[in-house]
């Protein structure tokens, strides 16, 4: 996970398109520098928090419905501290991947146009984990032909909406609390809530179930980069 990050900041600053550009400015274009109050930082960082759960929420509202998900009951302090004490120690993991992607995939993907750029960066993200799902690791006891595809659905879908969440905040910060939201706190309390065994490929936040949440979600974050097409610039990086 440290991977994506160390792989950016050295072509930001040593790559043969840096030109002498240095560490300094490296983290500004990577998205580093405060460009924001403190205040405003905290605010992103928490609504991003909370997005994930929200949609997986939604889709386990969805799953219960047509009898793939058994809530039973609401988690308790016992349940949620070690998740929280997880999610601290967590962050460098989740800084590096979003650093990569957020930081600096992102804002050149977006050449492609905005939304085919969010799409691709999805995908991209997607193929990343199919060693993981292919090992079992997604979504264990199926087979990967079925496996693999669901990921990198799921992961554009999801992907749209951290690298929508960064691009709003202008700061890979909120990305990494996005991030962080989905595997430290969604996909543990799906199984905590749940009655009985979970199948994620049925139920939770990298579920088939979720797509039609995040996929209105998407289709939300299209709708408003339409209405707002040609009033501000979309963000840039150095020409190389």
């Amino acid at each position: 996970m440290l991977v994506p990050a160390l792989t950016a900041f050295g072509l930001s600053a040593f790559g043969p398109t840096a030109r002498g550009r240095g560490p300094r400015r490296a983290a500004r274009d990577l998205g580093l520098a405060r460009v924001n109050p403190w205040r405003h930082e905290l605010r992103s960082v928490a609504v991003a928090l909370t997005i994930p759960l929200g949609l997986t929420a939604a889709g386990l509202t969805l799953a219960a419905l047509v009898g793939w998900y058994d809530p039973a009951h609401l988690p308790g302090p016992a349940e949620v501290l070690p998740l929280v004490l997880s999610a601290v120690l967590s962050v460098p993991l989740y800084f590096g991947e979003e650093l990569g992607w957020q930081g600096y995939l992102l804002p050149r993907l977006l050449r492609f146009g905005r939304m085919r750029g969010l799409l691709l960066g999805g995908a991209i993200w997607g193929a990343w984990h199919v060693p993981m799902t292919a090992l079992g690791g997604s979504y264990p006891g199926h087979s990967v032909l079925l496996g693999v595809p669901v990921a990198v659905v799921t992961a554009m879908l999801l992907g749209t909406v951290i690298a929508s969440i960064r691009l709003s905040t202008g700061s890979v910060w909120a990305a990494v609390a996005a991030h962080l939201s989905l595997n430290e706190f969604t996909l543990p309390l799906t199984r905590v809530v749940s009655g009985r065994v979970v199948d994620p490929l049925l139920a939770g936040p990298l579920s088939a179930s979720t797509w039609p949440v995040t996929g209105l979600a998407v289709l939300g974050i299209w709708l408003a980069h339409r209405r707002s097409a040609g009033r501000a610039p979309m963000p840039t990086v150095p020409r190389s």
